[in-house]
């Protein structure tokens, strides 16, 4: 293992800037809420006193694990440059926090058996189903101790949703109706959200065989609406939030997105209990302005 911050200049700090920038524009539901993270405290808490894995380096999660005083947090990821990135963004301290190079899909075999928790937040999302979801998830299983749980946010969008151009002119008709009310850095802040509302919503009716995303057709809807939104509000300010949010978001080839899989929870669910996880999932739509669900499997 080695330690990742500003003393181990292993980072590129041009790159880290751009993803501070990247993520100065996102808001809730693509970064957890509330609800969200309320959900992966009982999780964790379930697991206090033991050691837990993150998946990626969301500062939420890294933040709540330290909250909760655990023991030891290591974060799992590719890139070294998006955890100095969560790092400086983060509100606790991650002095004590491990950064390991690797990939969830590839087992780290001094993890074996060390972990009272292993979560991730959104990473199915970048995963193919059902290969890398089952290869990301036996890791996982092969990471924690008896009892212990593997947890992450993922999101599904049912079938019978409103078609999403009339849920994109829905969103930008409210946002011009409350415009008006709202200070400069509330309508910001409202135009960010608004972005990531039509961000999310654009999952809808983009999944094939296998729950894949059609990336191009997912792709061309973001830059579609990009249009509308470049029309109906050409400020440069909001002009650049639309575009890094709908253009420029996991999308490092402007022709189609890197995100992968749309899984339901009951392809998810069986997935893990046949790796043999006993699993439970909590819905919520009620609470996030999305199709979002934790999926968590727990090991017996």
């Amino acid at each position: 293992m080695k330690w990742s911050g500003s003393e181990s200049g292993d980072f590129d700090e041009a790159a880290v800037a751009g993803i501070l920038r990247t993520f100065s524009f996102l808001t809730p539901p693509i970064r957890p809420s509330g609800a969200v993270i309320a959900e992966f405290r009982r999780h964790f808490e379930a697991a206090a006193g033991r050691p837990t894995l993150i998946y990626g380096a969301t500062p939420e999660l890294v933040d709540l694990a330290n909250d909760l005083g655990c023991p030891q947090v290591v974060s799992l990821d590719w890139n070294a440059d998006t955890f100095e990135a969560m790092r400086r963004i983060a509100r606790t301290d991650w002095s004590g926090v491990i950064f390991r190079h690797g990939n969830w899909t590839i087992p780290e075999p001094e993890f074996r058996g060390r972990f009272g928790c292993v979560a991730c937040d959104g990473g199915p999302l970048f995963l193919r189903y059902p290969d890398q979801w089952r290869t990301a998830s036996e890791a996982a299983y092969g990471y924690l101790d008896p009892g212990g749980r593997w947890v992450s946010r993922a999101v599904d969008w049912p079938a019978e949703d409103p078609p999403f151009d009339a849920c994109l002119r829905r969103y930008v008709d409210e946002f011009l109706a409350k415009q008006a009310r709202l200070d400069a850095e509330g309508r910001l802040a409202a135009f960010k959200s608004l972005t990531v509302e039509i961000r999310v919503r654009s999952f809808q009716r983009v999944v094939g065989e296998n729950f894949s995303i059609d990336q191009r057709k997912l792709a061309r809807r973001n830059d579609e609406a990009a249009r509308i939104l470049f029309a109906e509000f050409p400020e440069p300010r909001l002009r650049e939030i639309a575009e890094m949010n709908l253009l420029r978001l996991a999308r490092p080839d402007p022709q189609q997105s890197e995100l992968v899989s749309i899984v339901p929870p009951g392809a998810a669910r069986r997935t893990l209990e046949d790796i043999g996880f006993v699993t439970e999932v909590t819905d919520l739509k009620a609470a996030v302005p999305a199709c979002d669900y934790v999926l968590a499997g727990i090991r017996s």
